[in-house]
């Protein structure tokens, strides 16, 4: 996950990935806990109403991690994990790579 804030401190682009939790009523005590004791120190939102799965129907809710990429018009134009799989990490840099050549958007190839 820092190779993602590496990569945003090295851009001219404005470009801050942001970290969303979606913990269940009985895990948000337990969430909360784990990022004060870790010291987790990157921009979070936590999601108590579960707005983005509902706002967002497509998710799929056994995957329990999910990534998006947004270009600057807050339009989705990937979507994964890109800690995941090395396939996924080269597929996340290439779109990165494409929107950040083209003022925040993606332009297909």
């Amino acid at each position: 996950m820092e190779d993602l804030f590496i990569i945003s401190s090295n851009t001219n682009f404005e470009f801050l990935p942001i970290i969303v939790f979606s913990p269940s009523p009985t895990q948000y005590e337990k969430l909360v806990l784990a990022l004060c004791d870790n010291r987790f120190s990157y921009p979070i939102y936590i999601d108590r109403s579960n707005s983005i799965r509902r706002n967002n129907p497509f998710l799929k809710y056994h995957h329990r991690y999910q990534g998006f990429l947004l270009d600057k018009n807050d339009k989705i134009v990937l979507v994964g994990n890109p800690i995941g799989s090395d396939a996924m990490w080269s597929l996340f840099r290439k779109t990165l790579d494409n929107m950040l050549a083209n003022d925040g958007l993606y332009i297909p190839e």
